[in-house]
């Protein structure tokens, strides 16, 4: 497939590498790009600005390099073709989404403008420090692909074969620039778009209940859905099998991790790109890349009128290429598959390399890794047995919205969060929207398993980033409707930024924050919600930190609709969530929830049922309560109700209107899966 017109622009051109990066990009089709910035590599993504509107594309500047590294990835399932351009400092920052691409294999490219280190560094001086951390910076056992231009004209032609590559292989690759070529002004050449070669995105031609979202062809790749078409893939970074479902199992461990090494390392031959110049006969030939590769050049002429033979190897991709040497030298006794992990054994598995294959409490554990009828259980409490709820042959209304494939569930008796997903799918149906058109992002945490739960197109992300994903997603298919479903602790502390930011651009996704006033899943510390005076493990003489005011916070923040309900207000609750699907622009209910395994146990509190009796007995609806006044005690009376419902421009609309007032018929508006 070739590029389309639009997006080229063809012809001889002075420019330096930076911007000519951001012209390969528009050629590979891309038309998304989330940004910090950071110097010296923002210069791709400010020309990106200028010029992505006139084709049909979106440009987002972001809070930080977290938020950008993964709402570019919310883009790609979206249906854009999507990158991100950082320095040093931001693709630090950015290492843990990297891990997500690589397991999720969302086809995206980084841009890497390196400069010096460590930390702030040389913000403004050339350096190539930055090729280890783009293999091993990410934890866990992974492959990448990096290419390293030397040039301008290099920095176009490179960007648009990493497009390729990362579409051809469901994997993140790296164009690894440095400043000196970033800022580095010369001639390039941009072909007219015929005779570019764009790889389209390969999507399933199979319907949606004979797909599997990660079973991959003879390539070992997988092909890609469309979201919103009526697939229900379940998007995760947690392992996964091929339906897309948490599995925890080491044999599942091992046949993924291996299969998303394998389809990058069997195709090291047609990956790798490099350059000989007379090599043979020569007595020292230096391997060189980037600007370093120009500088190389004039060493070797030294050289040679010195009368030493040395010969070049410019090399135009940096990878950790595998190599048959490596077997007989590898260290023995680490858990990973390049530290002594041989095929068969357990190095990639996610388990400790064992002394001998009968140590019995491994078996053990395995065994309780499964639930009564064998299946594996994603979570650490049981449900009960799957053979007993098939047995029911009552109907139940919800189930068209829950993966019923999955049941039972991870959550503990008595919690709240599974009461709100069925509120959830009550709003679904008296919404009577087109239910194709849902996608439900979620957090890290015991609510951030939603996502597995409900029958959508479903991504469950990284700890806090669940909004800006969510971001990503909307900006790249506006027809989606967006619901970031998550908890309190990953939305208001690791996540705090991005809600706050997400509430300000008024974005037009709705999010559902469960409150159980605790971190449940990681045994019972303190949240940002917890009250004063309440137990938690991490203050076992009573807390201290002031609690956040959630609907005074988001209110200040910027957005359109506030409400809370408790666990027990199930019909308000659905009755909220059937009017913020209304809503245009950043809505927030925030959910009451009992935690009676961490919360109320420790805190002498009674069960799951004592605590729906005092959500009942203190409870006030107030709609329209001033939300300064609705702060949250240990005991106290809570006030319930919608407290905002307000009218403002959301981001798309505002977007939209100031590109159409400076631009004119020069703009084109962002349309829903750009990258056919």
């Amino acid at each position: 497939m070739h590029a389309e017109a639009a997006g080229v622009m063809t012809g001889t051109h002075f420019l330096d590498g930076d911007h000519s990066c951001c012209e390969g990009a528009l050629a590979a089709g891309a038309r998304f790009s989330a940004g910090y910035p950071i110097t010296p590599s923002t210069e791709v993504v400010e020309r990106f600005a200028a010029r992505v509107p006139t084709v049909g594309g979106t440009f987002i500047q972001m809070e930080d390099e977290l938020a950008a590294s993964i709402a570019i990835q919310g883009a790609v399932w979206g249906g854009a073709k999507a990158f991100t351009v950082t320095s040093g400092p931001g693709f630090s920052l950015m290492m843990e989404h990297i891990g997500l691409a690589v397991m999720t294999e969302t086809p995206c490219v980084f841009v890497d403008v390196q400069r010096g280190g460590p930390s702030t560094g040389l913000p403004t001086l050339p350096a190539q420090a930055d090729m280890m951390q783009v293999r091993w910076g990410s934890h866990g056992d992974y492959e990448v692909i990096a290419l390293c231009p030397n040039s301008p004209q290099e920095c176009f032609d490179l960007t648009v074969t990493a497009f390729n590559y990362a579409e051809q292989y469901r994997c993140p690759v790296f164009v690894m620039m440095d400043e000196v070529v970033g800022h580095m002004t010369e001639k390039v050449v941009i072909p007219p778009p015929e005779q570019i070669e764009v790889t389209p995105r390969r999507y399933t031609t199979l319907p949606p209940d004979e797909f599997l979202a990660f079973h991959p062809r003879e390539d070992l790749v997988p092909d890609m859905p469309r979201t919103g078409e009526g697939y229900n893939v379940h998007v995760t970074g947690l392992t996964h099998d091929e339906r897309g479902y948490p599995d925890m199992t080491p044999a599942t461990q091992d046949k993924l991790i291996r299969r998303l090494q394998d389809k990058i390392k069997k195709n090291v031959d047609k990956i790798t790109l490099f350059e000989e110049e007379q090599i043979e006969g020569a007595e020292v030939v230096v391997v060189s890349y980037g600007i370093t590769s120009r500088v190389a050049q004039r060493a070797i002429e030294l050289a040679a009128k010195e009368g030493r033979e040395s010969r070049q190897v410019p090399s135009h991709h940096r990878m950790a290429l595998p190599r048959k040497a490596d077997c007989g030298n590898r260290r023995q006794g680490e858990g990973n598959s390049r530290g002594g992990a041989q095929p068969g054994t357990d190095g990639a598995r996610g388990r400790t390399l064992r002394c001998r294959e009968s140590n019995r409490p491994f078996r053990w554990a395995r065994r309780r890794q499964r639930t009564p009828s064998g299946r594996h259980s994603a979570g650490h409490h049981g449900g009960g047995a799957m053979s007993e709820l098939t047995e029911l042959t009552v109907h139940n209304p919800v189930e068209q919205f829950l993966r019923m494939d999955r049941i039972p569930h991870i959550w503990c008796p008595g919690c709240g969060i599974g009461t709100s997903v069925n509120s959830f799918a009550h709003a679904l149906i008296d919404a009577k929207i087109d239910t194709r058109n849902v996608a439900i992002v979620s957090g890290i945490g015991c609510t951030g398993r939603v996502a597995g739960y409900v029958k959508q197109d479903s991504f469950h992300t990284t700890h806090g980033r669940a909004i800006p994903f969510a971001t990503g997603l909307k900006l790249a298919n506006p027809k989606l409707n967006v619901v970031v479903y998550s908890g309190d602790g990953d939305l208001f502390a690791i996540g705090g930024n991005h809600l706050i930011h997400a509430a300000r651009r008024n974005v037009d996704i709705k999010v559902i924050c469960i409150n159980n006033l605790i971190y449940a899943m990681t045994g019972g510390q303190t949240a940002p919600t917890t009250p004063s005076d309440v137990i938690t493990s991490t203050n076992p003489y009573g807390t201290y930190d002031p609690s956040f005011n959630l609907p005074y916070l988001v209110e200040a923040a910027g957005a359109v609709y506030v409400a809370r309900w408790t666990a027990f207000h199930v019909r308000q609750l659905a009755r909220s969530m059937q009017e913020m699907f209304a809503k245009k622009g950043f809505s927030f209910i925030e959910v009451l929830s009992p935690c009676p395994t961490l919360y109320q146990r420790r805190n002498k509190m009674g069960d799951g049922l004592d605590t729906m009796k005092f959500y009942k007995e203190v409870s006030k609806i107030r709609n329209g309560a001033a939300t300064k006044d609705v702060a949250l005690t240990k005991s106290g009376e809570i006030t319930v109700g919608k407290f905002v419902d307000r009218e403002r421009s959301d981001y798309g609309g505002l977007m939209h209107d100031k590109l159409l007032d400076s631009l004119g018929d020069d703009y084109v508006e962002t349309e829903a899966c750009t990258c056919q």
